[in-house]
This record gives C-alpha cells, structure tokens and sequence, in this order.
C-alpha cells in the first residue's frame, strides 16, 4: 500500500498533498483493476469483482467517448470505490456524499448508490473540462457535467427540469456559494444541466468551448454576452420558453 501512496503522491503534486494522505488512510486494504489507461480501487469484502469489472468497463467506456466529445484524452484515471456515502463526505469536507473529481490528479472518487454509472460519467466529465478551465462558474462546470451524464436519476434531464424550473429564481442569482447549497443543490444542478443543452442544441460546442475557456464567475455575464451575442437573461428566457413549448406540444400529441 505504501507503494499505492507513493504513486498517488507523484500524480497528485504537491498541491494536493493532503488529498493523497487521505486516500491513504482511507483505502487501506484495498485492491485494484486496470486496463487501458482506466485503474478501479475497492475495499475486496465490500464489493463482488464482477460488479467492478463492469464498472471498469462502463468507465472505460465513457472515457473513450468523452475523449472524442472533447478531442483530447486525458491521463492515468484511477476511480476509487466507498461503500459508505459518510467517508466520501468527510474525503470532501462534507461537500458531497455521493462522488467528486480530483482534476489536477485525475482521480475520481465515489460512493456506493443506484446510479453510479451517472456520477462516474459527471465526475470523469470534470477532469476533461478542467483542462479547458478549472475556475469556471458552477452554472457551467457542473451544467456540462450534469448533460453529459445523459440522465439523471434515470430520467431525461430536461424532462425533470421541465418539472421544477418554476420554483427556481434566476439563473443568474444562483452564484458560486448559493448553487452548492444543500437544499437546493440537486434542483441547481439540474437546471444548469438543462441549461447547458439548451446553449449546445443553439450554439454550437465550439461556442460553448470557448465561453467555458474564458468565463470565471466575476465576468461571466460580460463573456455570456460577448460570444453567445445575447444576455445571460435573455438566454435563459428562451430556454424557459423552449421547455414549456416543448411540453405542451407533447401534450397536444
């Protein structure tokens, strides 16, 4: 195991340290799986090896797709497998009990739930746009992931936005510290999500590239507009009215 803490040391940098310590204390009699460029740790009593090996595969999976989405692969990925949503929770300083991303490291780590598939595809979704940029706002970093997860929860993202955007305020009020509020959190995620296919169905992903490369949350409103060529607002006005014709032409059929 000290050679397992060695090489996460190495990939994690310096930087990241304490996140490999961590790891350390926490992965202690766990063993592995690799193939392609795709590693798969897990505690052995906790989880079957069948189970695992179609994790891998659906990793491994997703990771080729992603590459091609997003025109460039990314390192040695190494997932990490809990069984216990608390100790994902305490990794993160109980920011998240479900998966989180290390981009720096290309590490992701998850807890054991339905929909593992899902949080495996976002949390890979991290560390492919962190090479675009690691600082961007919440509505983008986590609105890419949550629609390139395909569903959520097993259910079409814009069908279970179209449900709840509503009781939701403006895109543009949810900032940086409000998006991640506990509360509101999987409603904020969905949304942006929804959001987020509405921009690539309308602008393109070069567009959206390169509004992701350049927006950090102080001038995000002020790029929005410059490559986009509307508002924040107005976006969202459209997109608004995109789910709720959409609805009632399904209804009309």
């Amino acid at each position: 195991m000290v050679g397992l803490f060695t090489r996460l040391l190495l990939e994690a940098g310096q930087n990241s340290w304490r996140w490999s310590w961590r790891l350390y204390q926490a992965t202690r009699g766990f063993s592995f799986v690799s193939a392609n460029g795709m590693a798969v740790h897990f505690k052995p009593r906790k989880w079957d090896e069948l189970d695992v090996d179609l994790f891998l595969m659906c990793c491994r999976h997703a990771r080729n797709d992603l590459a091609r989405r997003f025109g460039f692969r990314v390192g040695w990925v190494r997932a990490f497998l809990f069984d216990d949503p608390e100790v994902v929770a305490k990794l993160i300083d109980g920011r998240s009990n479900s998966g989180f991303a290390l981009p720096g490291a290309d590490w992701i780590v998850l807890a054991r739930c339905e929909i593992m598939e899902e949080v495996a595809r976002h949390e890979l979704v991290h560390l492919y746009a962190a090479r675009w940029n690691t600082w961007a706002p919440p509505l983008l970093s986590e609105g890419l992931a949550v629609w390139l997860q395909r569903f959520y929860w097993g259910r079409p993202i814009d069908n279970f936005a179209r449900e709840i955007a509503r009781r939701c305020g403006p895109l543009a009020e949810i900032d940086t510290n409000r998006f991640y509020e506990r509360e509101h959190r999987d409603l904020h995620y969905v949304l942006a999500g929804s959001f987020t296919g509405y921009l690539l169905r309308h602008y393109d992903w070069e567009r959206y590239r390169k509004l992701y490369r350049r927006a950090m949350c102080n001038t995000f409103k002020r790029s929005f507009k410059e490559i986009i060529g509307i508002s924040l607002q107005e976006a969202e006005d459209r997109w608004r009215a995109e789910l709720r014709y959409d609805n009632v032409v399904k209804i009309v059929r």
